[in-house]
């Protein structure tokens, strides 16, 4: 964590200036600049990166281009006017949709999540009518129309909000707050705000990833970070007190006219935010820190990491009937607001139905496949679904003897899929993975994993005369990241899936390997020809059915919950494979 501090000279801390750039606490102080003022377009992104609902492409933070300026060069990590600036910075490619993803300045605008009135007579906060509904810990009070936390040997307050990612967006938080501003003797008074990872039980105090609160017991305003006072104001009687917290993990914190910033934060997949503190021992008649209201507010960006996962597996379940032996890549597709999925298991295709409890039931038979292999194929891998000219098709990868792949189609008839047809093979090489998807210029498009000898890269092809039975090479989409030896791709590319979403953009997600280990990443093009990459989106967990490698992405729009963005993909422990789902927070269940 870095920070930065920004006002006029505080007690104790004369060194802190306006503008100064020192050393404190331990944390080197950098420069920030927030991003409050920034302009935000409407559409509120719902799926982790993907979906505004009126379905209206983001603004981009740059608003100039130069029609010469070629879209390759954006987004290749160089400057190559030589003016000091990179891909989305620069003037000519800021215009460009794909500079909005996983970016903080192009969001959806504030909405307000929560109201902290306290409008009620001196007594317990829980007989209060402007509180309810709102969840209170450790018997806090009324008073002069303030919260009072009380919270004895432990924290008191109020939740705000109960559940926010903080990786989905923007965040900021304020209160009004009264305090004492002469310490007293003995005595434990504080009132703030903060974020943590769980409201305190009973009794307990409150673990803060981060805060600010007034402790009039110190005649001082402390900033909280993972539970350390981290910077101190001086105490006024009465302020504004504020936590704004980017997706990008930089926050500011501020009392009044005071603040200080904090970079490079880690942030935890769902905070909690509180008003709270502590009061015990004043003396009699004497007023406590207490808050006189507050508001909570989110800004939604376009942020792809930011994807909960069900932290059990979608197949195999003890109640699919189906026993996997090696899982591959499976493929999902609406259709009629119905989900059609595909999956490959020990070099056969299957079909999936999705439960009533979303869950993946497999065939009762393993000879029940989706499709018959084609003669002199061996093996079937990686499974595509897409809807072509109104049908429902499969495209895959077949293996034969020799171990070379090439790409077949099956059209769907029924709830059954027809003869496979030989649609694409490679000089000299093997291709396998296919994702299929029309261009915004109107002819289909393949982007598919290309081996010759040692190397590998996702390619482009282009269907020929608007025939997807015939295919001519386009480009190289992506090649593994070789000369970064931290890279998540630095190995391998493989397995690319393409999805439109809402705003108009293709998302290629893609498997990357490094070592043994494998993640899911992310390129974005509004066209198709160029390709932003965003990185990994996601990667093992560590523990569970995921705990080592993810592959094999699916995602899906589900047309059923309001066009979120669902993410399937296969896993691994070390022992055996799994299929998983991940999306945006809350769109998981039923």
């Amino acid at each position: 964590m870095r920070l930065a501090r920004y006002g006029t000279p505080l007690s104790g801390h004369s060194g802190f200036t306006r503008g100064s750039l020192l050393a404190f606490a331990g944390w080197l102080v950098l420069a920030f600049a927030s991003c409050a003022d920034a302009g935000a377009p409407d559409g509120f992104v719902t799926d982790g990166g993907a979906t505004a609902f009126d379905g209206s492409p983001v603004s981009p933070p740059n608003d100039r281009e130069d029609p010469d300026f070629d879209a390759g060069a954006c987004f290749d990590g160089l400057d190559n006017d030589a003016d000091g600036t990179l891909d989305c910075a620069e003037a000519e490619c800021g215009v460009r949709a794909e500079c909005c993803v996983g970016s903080v300045e192009c969001c959806s605008g504030a909405t307000r999540l929560s109201t902290l009135t306290v409008e009620c007579e001196d007594g317990p906060a829980s007989a209060c009518d402007s509180l309810e509904g709102l969840t209170l810990f450790g018997a806090p009070t009324i008073e002069r129309t303030g919260l009072v936390p009380q919270g004895g040997a432990g924290h008191g307050g109020v939740v705000m909000h109960p559940s926010v990612d903080p990786r989905a967006g923007n965040l900021r938080v304020q209160a009004r707050i009264e305090a004492p501003t002469t310490p007293c003797a003995e005595c434990v008074d504080l009132a703030g705000i903060a974020l943590v990872e769980a409201a305190p039980a009973p009794g307990a105090r409150a673990v803060v990833w981060l805060g600010v609160v007034a402790v009039s017991s110190r005649g001082e305003a402390q900033v909280v970070a993972s539970d350390e006072v981290v910077a101190t104001f001086s105490l006024m009687a009465a302020a504004e007190y504020e936590i704004e917290l980017r997706a990008d993990g930089v926050a500011t914190v501020s009392v009044g006219s005071e603040s200080v910033a904090l970079t490079e934060l880690e942030l935890p997949p769902s905070i909690q935010v509180i008003a709270y503190g502590r009061t015990q021992n004043r003396g009699a008649g004497v007023d406590a820190a207490r808050l006189r209201g507050g508001e909570v507010f989110f800004e939604a960006c376009d942020m792809p990491a930011a994807l909960e996962r069900d932290p059990t597996p979608r197949l195999p379940t003890v109640a699919s009937g189906f026993t996997p032996r090696a899982l591959g890549r499976a493929t999902a597709l609406m259709v009629e607001d119905r989900l059609l999925t595909v999956f490959a298991d020990d070099g056969d295709l299957y079909q999936a139905m999705e439960t009533r409890s979303g869950d993946l039931a497999g065939p009762a038979d393993r000879n029940d496949r989706a499709v018959v292999p084609p003669e002199g194929i061996d093996d079937l891998f990686d499974p595509a679904l897409v809807v072509e000219d109104g049908a429902v098709t499969l495209y895959f990868a077949g293996e034969d003897v020799s171990g070379v792949r090439r790409i077949f189609r099956s059209r769907r008839e029924g709830d059954t899929f027809a003869a496979p047809e030989d649609v694409l093979a490679v000089d000299g090489g093997s291709v396998d993975g296919p994702t299929v998807f029309k261009s915004p210029a109107g002819p289909w498009r393949m982007i598919a994993r290309v081996r010759r000898g040692a190397q590998t890269s996702l390619e482009q092809f282009e269907a020929i005369g608007g025939d997807t039975g015939a295919w001519r090479p386009l480009s190289v989409v992506r090649a593994p990241a070789a000369a970064d030896l931290f890279a998540f791709d630095r190995d391998d590319v493989a397995q690319p899936a393409v999805v439109r979403s809402a705003d108009g953009l293709y998302r290629l997600y893609y498997a990357g390997q490094r070592g043994t280990g494998w993640s899911i990443g992310l390129l974005v093009s509004q066209d198709g020809d160029a390709w932003r990459p965003l990185g990994a989106v996601l990667t093992p967990d560590g523990e569970g059915f995921d705990a080592l490698q993810v592959r094999g992405p699916a995602p899906v729009l589900r047309t059923d919950r309001a066009s979120a963005l669902h993410l399937y993909y296969t896993a691994s422990d070390g022992v055996s494979s799994a299929i998983g789902l991940a999306g945006p927070a809350g769109t998981l269940g039923e």
